[in-house]
């Protein structure tokens, strides 16, 4: 069977090593040039790792994760309102905290060395479904014929706007700002601390090297602060929250590197 999947993230090189451990090599296109240190935190329960077990990759896995030790739900004050540990999930496998470009280098290397490559900087153009074969268009101008066409690129799909056409996708009225911290600089951390306040939200994750921080708050859609002023809004919005939270702003204000603190906006609708 010939095979195309549009999407080399996590969902696409995961399936591209599936189909190639039991002997169909999939094709595989991206529209990034290249993946560099995308992304943030990933949580990997059983479910995920057991499925990394049967790609062979656990190994890689067990190099760059930090297990799952506790979860804690805090007031925006710091109060306790709920935790829980990872023992029970010990009994159906492992758990793993990692950067999701970690994962991404395990799933590229494992798509490689099963003979997969990756072709960057493509999409898909047009898609031509006959009874039983799907002639593709790429953005390089090329085009051939697959027995199955598999969309695995995104919220902003392109196979998803070519099959069902422009589907809405709505926002939701927050906004937040995620960003990487060195854990030496912080009071110990020894799983997720999440903080729940009134309309806003802020959430500690730490990998095994590092913690990513996000925080969430109402916004207007499109509308990230300038770069300049991006320190003093998050530090602003978060000023009255406590446990940790002060701790870390603070290390955003002495590091006082607004450029690294990313946006975004939060989506809904037709997202599969």
């Amino acid at each position: 069977m010939k095979i195309l999947i549009v999407g080399g993230g996590v969902a696409g090189l995961g399936l591209a090593n599936l189909l190639a451990q039991r002997g169909t090599i999939p094709t595989v296109i991206e529209k990034a040039t290249g993946y560099g240190g995308v992304g943030y935190v990933l949580s990997l329960w059983p479910l995920g790792t057991n499925q990394l077990i049967g790609m062979g990759l656990h190994d890689e896995v067990e190099l760059v994760r930090a297990p799952f030790n506790h979860y804690r739900a805090m007031t925006a004050s710091g109060s306790q309102l709920q935790s829980m540990t990872g023992d029970p999930l010990v009994k159906y496998g492992t758990t793993a905290l990692l950067q999701r470009k970690e994962l991404m280098t395990i799933l590229q290397e494992g798509a490689r060395r099963r003979g997969v490559d990756v072709k960057y900087d493509t999409t898909v153009d047009t898609l031509d479904e006959s009874e039983d074969k799907v002639t593709v268009t790429l953005s390089d101008g090329s085009t051939d014929t697959y027995d199955l066409v598999v969309g695995a690129d995104g919220i902003h799909s392109q196979v998803r706007k070519i099959v069902f056409g422009n589907l809405p996708l709505n926002f939701t009225g927050n906004v937040g700002y995620a960003w990487w911290l060195d854990p030496s600089n912080l009071p110990t951390i020894d799983g997720i601390q999440e903080y729940w306040g009134s309309g806003k939200f802020f959430g500690v994750y730490p990998s095994k090297d590092a913690i990513c921080v996000f925080c969430a708050f109402p916004g207007q859609e499109h509308s990230p602060k300038p770069v300049d002023e991006r320190l003093d809004h998050v530090v602003g919005m978060f000023a009255d929250f406590g446990g940790v939270v002060p701790d870390i702003l603070s290390g955003l204000k002495i590091r006082n590197q607004p450029d690294e603190l990313y946006y975004c906006d939060y989506r809904s609708d037709n997202i599969v």
